[in-house]
């Protein structure tokens, strides 16, 4: 694949945005509530370490014209993702809130831009998998509920082309963003699926061992079920009781605690108890209480306990590389410990939220599950303020290890979503997914004039200062 064009030209910068159409309507049942939802993207490459945020852009608005150009930036679809977190020839998965703009009579539109707005400091670019080769589409991934148990089907929709822009100007330089001249569209092809796995597979921010997880979109719960509940309760304890032994350590500037360790590992797996009984850890305690009289004891999975062991150990270890360049040496820092707690406290959070909706189904969603999902992040991000994040306040102290700011907080979130999100596909059966791909268009799609860059890939925007 060739590198990106720069959006030079002509004497004046440009800056351009991306728009995507999916057509949901065709495929969720009208007035299904939307549970969760995720965009993919298959990343080619990118250019900096500017964010990715993504609104809802009304379908009224195709076919789209020079007024759907815009330098305001909003993420009411996307919050952000710093561009440089992102896994390159690998899907990403842009977690999606405000689920209610998804709408299931009509189609979906997204604009995506870079949230920073106008003004960049240096080359910044994304560049995703097109319709080109006929693989690696976009995808929308939905999970719905509120419907009854039935085998689906798959539909297929023709698509129109990917959003595309082509500047073309003699002008003087200027430092003012100049709108595209024209713009195509998308209206991807639907699949509905309720297997376990979901085409396409997604892939999120690496763990520590560089091994991208491939969550699906998370499921609707049949509840109640206390197994289910409480496999989820002994991933979060765990979870949590790691990252306190880390953030122990760092406020004393000790090593990390071995014994610390070993107490948490032992009420999980049971293998590091005096003699080692697995039978007694947390999740065998609940395969062995199942009774087929009890509907609510039955487990969703069995013998998982390594897998999700795997699972919260390679996420602590990622959250702990991230925030700690200097592990596995011991070192004293404030401002990492609390760091370390903002993403704790989330990540424990957002799975209470879930447990909650796994014991009672009338939990479960819009507006309970919503509110509580939506004071978890709010707590972390400042809800709009980020003088009010945990992070911010973090970084008030004047021994942070790492050069912190927006793009370090919003890189931790993609982080603690995706594991969350991961946990949760693996402990629930997966039901009612509806995975919405993109279609191939007849040319890469470019935001700059004459780009063509030789595969199955198009820029999203870029941007030259």
């Amino acid at each position: 694949m060739a590198a990106p064009a720069h959006l030079y030209q002509g004497g004046q910068y440009r800056l351009a945005v991306g728009l995507l159409r999916f057509d949901t309507g065709s495929v969720l049942p009208d007035g299904a509530p939307i549970r969760s939802a995720t965009l993919g993207l298959y990343v080619t490459d990118y250019l900096g370490t500017r964010t990715v945020a993504a609104e809802y852009y009304g379908t009224s608005n195709w076919p789209i014209d020079l007024a759907d150009w815009t330098n305001a930036p909003a993420n009411d679809a996307h919050a952000g993702t710093p561009a440089n977190t992102l896994l390159r020839n690998r899907y990403n998965t842009f977690a999606l809130r405000n689920l209610a703009s998804i709408s299931t009579t009509d189609s979906t539109g997204f604009r995506l831009h870079f949230s920073e707005g106008t003004a960049p400091s240096s080359d910044a670019s994304l560049t995703w998998a097109a319709r080109d080769g006929g693989t690696n589409l976009p995808a929308l991934e939905v999970c719905y509920g509120g419907v009854p148990a039935s085998t689906p089907t798959s539909t297929t929709t023709p698509g129109i082309p990917t959003a595309t822009a082509t500047p073309t100007t003699t002008s003087p330089p200027s430092s003012t963003p100049v709108p595209p001249t024209a713009a195509a569209t998308v209206t991807p092809t639907l699949t509905l699926t309720a297997t376990a796995t979901l085409t396409p597979t997604i892939t999120v921010t690496p763990t520590a061992t560089d091994v991208a997880p491939t969550p699906t979109a998370i499921p609707t719960p049949v509840g109640p079920n206390k197994c289910l509940a409480g496999k989820t309760k002994c991933v979060n304890k765990k979870m949590a009781g790691l990252l306190k032994c880390h953030i122990t350590a760092e406020h004393g500037g000790l090593g990390l605690d071995a014994a610390c360790v070993t107490k948490v590992t032992a009420k999980f797996d049971g293998t590091n108890l005096v003699p080692p009984d697995p039978a007694r850890g947390c999740f065998e305690k609940l395969e062995a209480k199942e009774n087929l009289a009890n509907p609510p004891t039955l487990c969703l999975t069995h013998d998982d306990v390594g897998v999700m062991e795997d699972k919260v150990d390679a996420f602590v270890l990622d959250v702990v590389a991230a925030l700690d360049p200097n592990y596995p040496l011991a070192v004293t820092s404030a401002c990492s410990a609390a760091k370390k707690k903002c993403v704790l406290k989330k990540v424990e959070a957002l799975l209470k939220c879930r447990e909650k909706c796994q014991k009672n189904s009338s939990k479960c969603g819009a507006p309970t599950e919503t509110v509580c999902e939506e004071k978890a992040r709010a707590k972390f991000d400042g809800d709009g303020d980020d003088t009010k994040s945990c992070f911010a306040k973090a970084e008030r102290y004047a021994d942070c290890l790492t050069p912190g700011g927006i793009p370090e907080r919003d890189g931790m979130e993609v982080k603690a979503d995706a594991f969350v999100t991961d946990v949760v596909n693996k402990l629930e059966a997966p039901q009612n997914v509806a995975s919405i791909e993109g279609t191939a268009p007849t040319s890469n799609a470019s935001l700059t004039s004459n780009v063509r860059d030789g595969g199955a890939s198009a820029p999203l925007f870029e941007v030259r200062q």
